[in-house]
């Protein structure tokens, strides 16, 4: 059999699509599809990078989230948070696309129930901030009456 050279790409993997998600975190940037087509140099069809990207959620987002909302500040968490959602509202669009038949009373509900749980977690990360500003505070106190020769002045 002759050879004419033809270079049939391969597909774009869940695999490939995981390694650019957790690259643009990495970055700083919001995994939507645009940007993973991006970081995968413009390759991968809507539908192909929705699923990858909603499987990676599914797979390793809770676990992500956590591990970054524990060690940075609440406006990363935030972000990714709105990233999150966004990227669910892109895999509703998707899955419309290919089956526009489709119930999208149920998609609403899923994209609302994320939405819902990731306020929940921003809610209480924010409790939690609050709680640790008002610690540290009560410790700035203590720590000016135990120096001896200081006054606490009080902003105004």
């Amino acid at each position: 059999m002759r050879s004419y050279g033809v270079i049939v790409a391969r597909p774009i993997s869940n695999e490939d699509v995981y390694l650019a998600v957790e690259q643009l975190l990495r970055d700083g940037l919001p995994p939507t599809q645009a940007n993973v087509r991006r970081a995968l140099g413009g390759k991968g069809s809507g539908p192909t990078l929705s699923r990858g990207i909603d499987s990676w959620f599914r797979e390793f987002g809770r676990a992500a989230m956590s591990l970054r909302a524990s060690a940075g500040p609440a406006s990363l968490m935030a972000k990714e948070s709105a990233c999150e959602v966004a990227s669910c509202l892109e895999a509703m669009t998707a899955q419309l696309k290919t089956d526009p038949h489709q119930d999208i009373g149920e998609l609403f509900r899923y994209v609302l129930e994320r939405s819902g749980n990731l306020l929940e977690k921003l809610v209480a990360r924010e409790r939690e901030l609050d709680q640790r500003a008002a610690d540290l505070e009560t410790l700035r106190a203590s720590l000016w009456d135990m120096t001896p020769g200081t006054t606490q002045t009080t902003d105004p």
